[in-house]
């Protein structure tokens, strides 16, 4: 039997307004945002139909996502590297974009 996993909506983790969030983006935000990027662009790459964004450490919590929210999400991803300055991010998810 499959153990299912609790999950949590992207949204509220990709936007500015959330402050517990804005201080981990400051002080790990480059590689996290990165690492999450180029996981997102090769699940899109290879049309996965749902992708595991992140997981919550010491906890099961996960947030899942599916197929039809990989552009959108990449380009909330741009606006809010954009706004932290991670440029080379941003540079990343153009770039996939004019492939």
């Amino acid at each position: 039997m499959k153990k299912t996993q609790p999950t949590v909506r992207w949204e509220k983790y990709l936007r500015l307004s959330n402050g517990n969030y804005v201080d981990y983006l400051i002080n790990h935000g480059n590689s996290f945002l990165q690492k999450l990027t180029t996981n997102l662009i090769q699940a899109h790459l290879n049309k996965k139909s749902y992708h595991t964004l992140f997981t919550f450490r010491n906890s099961n919590i996960v947030c899942k996502v599916h197929y039809t929210e990989y552009i959108t999400i990449l380009k909330r991803l741009m606006s809010l590297c954009e706004k932290l300055e991670y440029y080379e991010v941003c540079a990343q998810i153009l770039k996939y974009f004019k492939q």
